[in-house]
């Protein structure tokens, strides 16, 4: 790697008792310089820019690295059509953001005070400005532009 270059990194989770988002532990990341293994700083980790995402290149992948007869189970679910970082089915019935995920919506999330999303699964900028459906549900853009 070199200093100053931005690579890409895809991580794929894979755990049998996952069965919620309030179940998923985020990983460490490390790097190695001379033989010293260390977490990467957080400075060092950035989102990805939604608002250029290429069509063969979604954010949710149409592949993973595992068996996809494990995985069957959540193809539909996990399809993004306008490649917003949020799944069609969760767009047409309703989502929230919960720790910069985009989660299915369940009646019991307005009692915590989150807001029910929806927008159009086959536009990733479902207002039309320049912002993406997930970047202004999460509130992850320059509020001051």
């Amino acid at each position: 790697m070199k200093k100053g270059k931005e690579y890409k990194v895809r991580i794929e989770l894979q755990d049998k008792n996952l069965g919620s988002i309030d179940n998923l532990s985020s990983p460490n990341l490390y790097w190695e310089l001379d033989g010293m293994k260390k977490i990467i700083p957080e400075e060092n980790l950035f989102l990805r820019d939604y608002s250029n995402i290429e069509k063969d290149d979604p954010f949710i992948p149409n592949n993973n690295f595992f068996d996809p007869k494990l995985m069957s189970d959540w193809e539909d679910e996990d399809l993004d059509t306008d490649n917003d970082n949020i799944p069609d089915s969760y767009e047409r019935n309703g989502y929230t953001i919960k720790d910069l995920i985009a989660v299915k919506w369940e009646d019991s999330f307005a009692e915590q005070g989150y807001k029910k999303y929806v927008s159009n699964y086959l536009e990733s900028n479902t207002a039309g400005d320049p912002y993406t459906d997930y970047e202004k549900a999460s509130g992850s853009f320059d509020k001051a532009i």
